[in-house]
């Protein structure tokens, strides 16, 4: 009788555990669970600050950054090259005297050449928030890219094919060092181009059937190195949409434009910009409601999202986009976040362009490297 007792007593003790046990997770998973839902609304609500923003950009010191070699080029070439250059490089055909009006060009442009060869050295090229963006060369250095594809036809012209390879893979490595880190949708745009001008020539070569079997192999795994332009893509929109639209709303939402103005590269005089911060303000002090910074923040967030969301799905796919501007309100009346809808609508561009853009450029490598496999 005690035996069975105490059994009952052991087989009671366990079932009483056994269920304070299952209680006890019963209650912490359901706390876990809200807790996590409200980590998740709270990160979905949560704005970053200005600090935070700028604490993430990159440092890049000047003797790692290509940049500053290549503001040099200031003066040096002009903002409009001959239209011989551009359909040069783009692979037509040429004239005896195209030759030699393209000969004249290289020659003219040499010590553009010695600056664009140092900034080869460079690990990155960033042209960062302190300067105006109008200062960051963009024209330049596709035009330089333009040219350096010259000097490679001239070279090749020359006989000197190796040389002339090797300058073609320095214009693709360039093009590929703009997108990392980038700081704004015309970095990778340009990169882009430049891509087209260097894998362009750099077909013509390989097609001459000039290149020796044992130099197609390293070709072959150099211009591999430089095959990558999803991650690029990925880190602009990122970029775009965390450092430049964030501070844009936090900017809205203290008054104070100023970093804002300092990252968009703006000089704080800028007539365009104050116009539009006059009437942000103007519209804003009418009524609270016409300003909701974590609403605003939601809108944007999503159509970065799925831009980014997109850069996974094959080349040709329909890209679906979460952009669906109101073309129809009147940003003079003080309506609900009307504000926050007038950043929505104009402040963004039709991001999926850059899919059909990068896809484009994949296909041209995914050409030339295709063309290894057949010399």
């Amino acid at each position: 009788m005690n035996k069975n007792k105490a059994g009952l007593s052991k087989v009671n003790i366990l079932i009483i555990v056994a269920t304070i046990i299952i209680i006890a997770l019963i209650l912490s998973f359901s706390f876990f669970k809200k807790d996590d839902s409200s980590v998740k609304n709270d990160l979905s609500q949560k704005i970053p600050t200005d600090a935070e923003i700028l604490a993430q950009r990159p440092n890049i010191s000047q003797d790692q950054n290509s940049y500053y070699d290549l503001l040099q080029l200031e003066g040096m070439i002009p903002t409009s090259l001959p239209q011989l250059v551009s359909n040069y490089s783009a692979g037509s055909t040429t004239s005896a005297q195209d030759k030699k009006d393209l000969r004249n060009i290289v020659l003219q442009y040499n010590k553009a050449f010695v600056l664009f060869d140092k900034s080869i050295d460079k690990p990155y090229y960033f042209c960062d928030d302190r300067v105006k963006k109008e200062v960051c060369n963009y024209t330049n250095i596709r035009n330089i890219a333009l040219l350096n594809s010259v000097r490679a036809g001239v070279l090749f012209q020359d006989g000197k094919y190796a040389d002339a390879m090797n300058t073609s893979l320095n214009t693709l490595k360039f093009a590929q060092k703009l997108q990392n880190p980038s700081d704004g949708l015309i970095e990778y745009i340009i990169s882009l181009a430049i891509k087209r001008i260097a894998l362009q020539r750099i077909s013509t070569i390989i097609q001459s059937g000039k290149i020796s079997k044992d130099a197609m192999s390293t070709y072959l795994n150099q211009i591999s190195l430089y095959t990558d332009n999803k991650i690029g893509q990925r880190n602009v929109l990122k970029a775009e949409h965390l450092n430049g639209f964030t501070l844009y709303i936090n900017a809205v939402s203290s008054g104070d434009y100023s970093t804002f103005f300092s990252y968009a590269g703006l000089d704080k005089n800028d007539q365009d910009m104050n116009s539009v911060v006059a009437q942000i303000e103007k519209i804003k002090n009418q009524s609270p409601i016409t300003w909701d910074s974590s609403a605003t923040y939601e809108l944007l967030y999503k159509v970065y999202k799925n831009e980014i969301d997109n850069i996974n799905l094959p080349c040709g796919s329909t890209y679906p986009s979460a952009w669906y501007p109101d073309s129809t309100l009147d940003y003079s009346k003080p309506t609900k976040n009307i504000i926050g809808q007038l950043l929505y609508t104009t402040s963004i561009t039709e991001l999926n362009s850059l899919n059909i853009q990068r896809c484009a450029i994949d296909e041209l490598t995914n050409s030339v490297l295709s063309m290894f496999s057949t010399k």
